[in-house]
């Protein structure tokens, strides 16, 4: 089975795609794909036109893979070793990237994202998470059976 993390930013290219939305719940019912969605991501949708994660498909909420001070959910979010976290911050301010990249690194096979610079760092640290856009995306997704 298959766990993805879709970035915040991939929600608004699936509503407007009915096709994939109905065959990753395909997926889904047949136990080939998991879709997770970390605490920072749900925060992200909240504050969005969906008010949530949209009720598209069955979605699995946990929590994000490192504990920050200030930011992060001591009832959800879980004290990670924060090594992709350390890595993909560097010296910029984006916890939030930073935290998505973490828990994608720990708990997903694919992060798929349209934000060029988060998902290329990534790409670049991570050894079992590969980074796709939403293009490379859809061909992945209709070539799986």
């Amino acid at each position: 089975m298959y766990k993805i993390i879709f970035d915040s930013n991939i929600y608004n290219k699936l509503d407007n795609r009915p096709d994939i939305r109905r065959k990753i719940k395909s997926l889904i019912t047949n136990n080939k794909l998991s879709v997770v969605v970390p605490t920072t991501i749900s925060r992200e949708l909240e504050k969005s036109p969906f008010k949530g994660v949209p009720d598209w498909f069955n979605t699995e909420c946990i929590g994000d893979s490192a504990f920050i001070l200030d930011y992060s959910r001591l009832d959800v979010d879980r004290l990670g070793g924060g090594d992709t976290y350390n890595s993909h911050r560097g010296n910029s301010k984006k916890i939030q990237d930073a935290l998505i990249a973490d828990t994608a690194e720990t708990d997903a096979d694919i992060f798929v994202s349209e934000d060029n610079r988060c998902r290329e760092r990534l790409k670049n640290i991570s050894n079992s998470c590969k980074s796709l856009t939403f293009s490379d995306f859809e061909t992945w997704l209709f070539n799986i059976n």
